[in-house]
């Protein structure tokens, strides 16, 4: 089948036709009706045109006229065609946007972080960026709404009524509709002048009539004949229309005056029919079977027809002007006047040999193959087959939550008829996951309910192989469950529930199996416990590559990659991004929105390793991706992590007014935590530049608690929220209370240390030793520097060193000289050899850090640690060599003077190496392998 022309505009929320946000082609010598266009002096006063009158009475037409018409008086017009699949805020605002942006291209780039947001922004959020961005036209500019009567949501009334009412003073609108809009006119009133043109307004004049009749039909009336004729047609543009055309047919005036009789309808029919009975049985064909679509091209048609007629069909009854009209300058897109169309579907509907249903399924096929969406799931709606319409929907749901389009499935599932999607164990569920992805918790509560009652009151709804498959969907709305109380913060962090429904799974339920093995990784992740967290993300990668779902898979590498951050292991890390960025592209080798998550990280790791140019370039690409998702904690950590590498070339200060700005940007979409992470931040920078005043200001409003001695006893900060205590901690330092600072930096470190964050444990025993020098404890700080240094030496940590700012570095530079000063072979040792890389960089050399981890080639993320296994580090051995020869933690800790939580996080690494559970495993293997002898 033959592909669609590029005349669909791709946007990363939807496809619009182009034929939609473009005016319809004129026909020339019909520019009749002048009489009703307004006076140009008198434009910059209108804020709104309503023509409202029946089908038939030339609106359409009228619009080109207007629109030409403003056009000469110098304000340029945004067309947009409403259709019923514009029955939702978002898709209808994000319609008008584009009309817009055919005027100026940029309108489409700005405009595009607002329609593709996972969750949604706000509808009020979205127009008045939209009132925003049309603040450009300072000359004028008309916004022209046809066909508004297709509009039936009171939330689209509301959207679109808020537009008009707050629009730029410079431009004006018109509406074209069958029915009266439901809006509050008054009030546009006070924003302009509103004007009315209605049925009587629009009906055409004995000249006008007389004028049409001359241009269509070469035909002029005797003056008694033409007053007759404009009485009976009553100036009905429609009625005359056809009048002419049934005159082509060899009729004479005094047919005319025959035909006008009767009702309006009557005529409509007569007419229609005698214009039908003048061609063939194939045009009638034609005629019927494209009768349903709304809109015509040569290969819709032909896979509606099976035939291979279409552009010939077309092209006469283009040339007939037989109700088609063009709705666009190249002649591809063609639309049958409103009241032929509804005439021909009333044939239709007689027609024993033509199936609607299958007219409709033909060209959701054709839609569905050609990439636009909507049409084809709008298409599948209304042939009414539930089975269809759930295939169609099944189709493309995968790759539009992997492309961030949740918003656009929830568009389509909320078109379907409440008795289609409460009988269809599939649509419901697309339901329930798509309200929760852009979180609207009750309502999918209340679908999760239907589902319930569905399977286990009403099953005798189902289909047989539905009812077969019960089992399976009670367990996927256990998952559900789960996933709906985590976004809800409502008792989540329980796993017990998750490991029982887990060992219940059938093993054909993968993709269960897939979302249950995620929601297990968020739990631990919440916990802490960040190998269990990896593993049930790794197990949920393997799950989702078999589904295959890739919206699974990336969401597990996404976590992977945080993980390996948390816990220092940068090289695993990186590979786990590369790895990421190369599943989150489609088809057309464009990227996904996930491929901004995976360019932050990547870029937060090499910032970790002072990789400054390859952090740049990934924060960079971060940036520029972040319209595709629209993510506000991609948003925050993106602003963050520029600042501090402003920092790094200006000083504090800089850090500190660029956090501001992104307090600004921020603020507009992220939530409180969010706000308050940017000002932890602040905080942590303004104590580096000595302003305390100002950084106590910024705790207090982030609600830190700064008059508690201690933490309580459970107390547990996430990854997250650490940033927030260690800069409270930093400021109780700066201040000289070292008695609140130590209590809560010696619980944080335990919390670290038990959870392997390396990066953590590393910032947080850093400000401990500060602590100490500045309590003149010149050893305990040495004891402790030596202790940090060894850990971020292993796996090439550099910033967490030297973000604890100069204190800390001065700190460092004097335990360098007293390690070197008295043995110039102490250059050799690799801890030295790190102290000295950091204190040049410190200085302005800003070279990267060689992490000890070997790169990962090639593979999946499940096999990204596994090169690990003979690749330990020399400290490593030794703590090995020493637990081999059966010496307890604390009697490693003194042969290799080391902390002794040095010794028990190098156990875990090396278990996590060897793929090993304990001592006895890890000595057995060790010798196996040849690393012990």
């Amino acid at each position: 089948m033959s592909k669609a022309s590029k005349e669909p505009i791709l946007r990363r929320s939807s496809f619009i036709l182009k034929s939609k946000i473009t005016p319809p082609v004129e026909q020339q010598g019909m520019e009749l009706r002048s009489r009703l266009l307004p006076d140009p002096a008198e434009i910059p006063e209108l804020a709104l045109m309503l023509i409202q009158a029946p089908a038939g009475y030339g609106k359409t037409t009228l619009l080109k006229q207007l629109t030409r018409h403003f056009q000469h008086a110098g304000l340029q017009a945004a067309w947009l065609t409403l259709c019923h699949t514009e029955n939702d805020p978002i898709r209808a605002i994000e319609h008008i946007s584009a009309a817009f942006g055919i005027l100026d291209p940029a309108i489409d780039q700005e405009m595009a972080v607002y329609f593709s947001a996972t969750p949604p922004y706000p509808v009020e959020d979205i127009i008045s960026a939209l009132i925003h961005s049309l603040e450009r036209f300072e000359s004028g500019a008309t916004l022209i709404l046809d066909d508004y009567h297709e509009i039936s949501s009171p939330d689209v009334h509301n959207a679109v009524f808020f537009l008009l009412s707050n629009l730029p003073k410079s431009i004006c609108s018109i509406v074209a509709s069958r029915t009266r809009p439901p809006f509050a006119f008054n009030r546009l009133e006070e924003k302009g002048k509103v004007v009315t043109l209605d049925r009587n307004a629009l009906r055409f004049t004995a000249e006008e009539t007389a004028q049409y009749l001359k241009n269509a039909g070469n035909l002029e009336l005797a003056s008694e004949n033409l007053t007759e004729f404009s009485a009976h047609t009553e100036g009905w543009i429609t009625a005359i229309k056809l009048a002419v055309m049934s005159l082509d047919v060899g009729g004479s005036e005094h047919q005319v005056q025959k035909l006008i009789t009767g009702s309006h309808y009557a005529l409509v029919d007569y007419l229609t029919e005698a214009v039908l009975n003048k061609h063939g049985a194939e045009t009638r064909r034609f005629l019927l079977q494209t009768a349903p679509l709304g809109r015509l091209t040569v290969d819709l048609c032909n896979a509606v027809t099976q035939q291979d007629n279409a552009s010939e069909q077309i092209g006469k009854l283009a040339r007939e002007n037989l109700f088609l009209n063009p709705l666009d300058a190249e002649g591809k897109w063609y639309r049958y006047h409103s009241l032929f169309s509804e005439f021909l579907g009333g044939l239709l509907s007689q027609e024993a040999s033509l199936d609607r249903a299958e007219i409709h399924k033909r060209a959701s096929r054709w839609y569905l193959d050609n990439g636009m969406l909507e049409e084809a799931v709008d298409h599948g709606i209304a042939s009414g087959d539930i089975q269809y319409v759930t295939t169609v929907i099944n189709a493309s749901v995968v790759e539009v939550i992997r492309a961030g389009q949740v918003s656009r499935l929830l568009g389509w599932l909320t078109l379907l008829p409440e008795k289609i999607i409460s009988r269809s164990p599939q649509l419901l569920t697309h339901l329930i996951w798509c309200q929760l992805l852009t979180h609207q918790i009750q309502a999918a509560k209340k679908s999760t309910k239907i589902a319930e009652r569905l399977y286990r009151e009403q099953f005798d709804l189902l289909e047989e192989e539905d009812r077969r498959r019960i089992p399976e969907y009670l367990a996927e709305l256990g998952v559900i469950d789960q996933f709906t109380k985590r976004i809800s913060n409502d008792q989540w962090d329980d796993p017990k529930p998750l490991l029982a429904l887990k060992d219940s799974l059938d093993p054909d339920w993968v993709f269960i199996r897939a979302v249950t093995e995620v929601e297990l990784g968020y739990i631990y992740l919440h916990q802490d416990k960040l190998d269990n967290a990896y593993a049930a993300f790794q197990d949920g990668h393997a799950y989702g590559r078999a589904v295959p779902n890739a919206f699974v898979v990336s969401m597990a590498t996404q976590v992977m990659a945080f993980v390996r951050r948390l816990q220092g292991r940068l090289t695993d890390g990186q590979n786990l991004c590369r790895q990421g960025m190369k599943d989150a592209i489609d088809e057309s080798q464009q990227p996904l929105p996930a491929a901004g998550r995976f360019d932050l990280t990547l870029a937060q790791l090499s910032y970790e390793a002072n990789d400054l140019d390859t952090c740049r370039d990934s924060l960079r690409k971060s940036i520029e991706l972040y319209p595709l998702s629209s993510d506000p904690v991609l948003l925050a950590e993106t602003e963050i992590l520029s600042a501090k590498l402003v920092g790094l070339e200006r000083g504090p200060k800089d850090v500190v007014d660029r956090l501001y700005e992104a307090e600004r940007k921020v603020s507009s979409r992220g939530t409180p935590r969010l706000l308050n992470q940017i000002r932890a931040y602040q905080a942590w920078y303004l104590i580096e530049g000595e302003d305390l005043s100002s950084a106590e200001a910024i705790l207090r409003q982030c609600e830190m608690p700064l008059d508690k001695p201690r933490p309580a006893p459970g107390f547990h900060a996430s990854p997250e929220a650490e940033i927030f205590y260690l800069a409270m901690c930093r400021y109780w330092i700066a201040v000289g209370s070292y008695k609140q600072a130590g209590a809560w930096l010696r619980h944080l470190l335990r919390n670290a240390e038990s959870s392997s964050r390396l990066p953590s444990v590393v910032m947080i025993s850093g400000l401990l030793a500060v602590m100490l020098a500045n309590q003149e404890q010149p050893e305990a700080a040495i004891r402790l520097i030596r202790d940090i240094m060894v850990m971020a030496t292993e796996v090439g940590l550099a910033r967490s060193v030297l973000d604890l700012g100069n204190e800390f570095v001065r700190l460092l530079e004097g335990y360098y000289r007293l390690r070197t000063s008295k043995d110039r072979e102490e250059l050799q040792d690799p801890v030295i050899s790190h102290i000295h890389h950091l204190l040049a960089i410190s200085e302005g050399e800003m070279s990267a850090i060689s992490t000890s981890q070997a790169p990962v080639t090639g593979g999946s993320p499940a096999s990204a640690g596994q090169q690990e296994t003979d690749s330990l580090t020399p400290r490593e051995i030794q703590v090995l060599e020493q637990v081999a020869k059966g010496l307890k933690n604390r009697e490693v800790a003194e042969e290799l003077l080391i902390a002794e939580s040095s010794v028990r996080w190098h156990i875990k690494n090396i278990y996590t190496k060897l793929d090993v559970h304990n001592r006895t495993e890890a000595s057995i293997k060790a010798r196996e392998m040849k690393i012990l002898r």
